[in-house]
């Protein structure tokens, strides 16, 4: 468990680097998508966000005031990802690549 945390903690500094997940105890892996589970690429998939992070994107970015899950989205008639969702996981994606290229 504990080599699993420092891996994804490397990750974290070469994809998000306002994310320091030593400051941070609190932090959540965001899955992008859901079609690859349990086979998940790393910043492709998901990417590691705290956990205030985490929540505007299930809620703000969701079209709610509360954080709120992927079902209760789509109950809603909002499809995960909507448009500002993808839009936010291609930010993180092109951060974490440009981040990848320059280290």
């Amino acid at each position: 468990m504990e080599s699993q945390r420092k891996n994804i903690q490397e990750k974290s500094r070469r994809s998000l680097p306002s994310i320091s997940l030593d400051k941070i105890k609190n932090y959540a892996i965001y899955h992008c998508f859901y079609s690859n589970l349990g086979n998940e690429k790393w910043n492709i998939d998901c990417v590691v966000l705290s956990k205030s992070a985490h929540a505007i994107v299930h809620s703000w970015l969701a079209g709610s005031i509360y954080p709120i899950g992927v079902s209760e989205q789509e109950k809603k008639g909002s499809k995960y990802p909507n448009f500002f969702q993808r839009v936010f996981h291609l930010y993180a994606r092109l951060i974490g690549l440009l981040l990848y290229l320059l280290r």
